[in-house]
C-alpha cells in the first residue's frame, strides 16, 4: 500500500500494489483510452475555433436584439474556455505520453494545471449563470 499510485509505477515488480491508477490515467499516460484522446483533441479544436468565430461575428456584426446577442456571446465565451481546457489537457497528455507518472505530481501542482481547472470551472459557471 502506498499513498499515491505513481509509487506503484516505480515498483513494477510488486504484483498487487494499491492504490491503482484511475479509469482515465495510467503509469504511462494521462489519458489511456485512444478514443478519449481523439475526442478531447477534436472537441477542443472545434470548441475553440467555433466559439472564437461566434465571438468575432458578434463583435463585427452588431445585432438588433442586444440581450439575445449578449447571452449568445456569454455562452460562446464559456464554451471557448472549455475548449481551452480540453486543449491544455490534450497537449499535456501528448507531452508526457509514456512517462506520465514521473511528472504527475509536478503537473497537478503546476500553474498550467490550475489555469486549466479555472477554465473548466469558469466555463461551467458562466454557462449555468447565462442559461438561468
Amino acid at each position: 500500500w502506498t499513498d499515491e499510485f505513481r509509487f506503484c509505477c516505480l515498483a513494477r515488480h510488486v504484483k498487487k500494489c494499491h492504490p491503482k491508477a484511475d479509469e482515465f490515467s495510467s503509469c504511462e499516460d494521462l489519458m489511456t483510452n485512444v478514443v478519449l484522446r481523439v475526442c478531447v483533441w477534436l472537441l477542443g479544436i472545434l470548441a475553440l475555433t467555433g466559439n472564437f468565430l461566434v465571438i468575432l461575428w458578434r463583435i463585427i456584426y452588431h445585432a438588433d436584439n442586444e440581450v439575445h446577442s449578449f447571452l449568445i456571446t456569454n455562452l460562446a465565451i464559456g464554451d471557448l474556455c472549455m475548449g481551452l481546457y480540453l486543449l491544455i489537457i490534450a497537449i499535456v497528455d501528448y507531452q508526457y505520453r509514456g512517462v506520465y507518472f514521473l511528472y504527475d505530481a509536478m503537473w497537478r501542482t503546476s500553474t498550467l494545471c490550475h489555469l486549466a481547472g479555472f477554465f473548466s470551472t469558469f466555463s461551467s459557471e458562466l454557462s449555468v449563470i447565462t442559461l438561468t
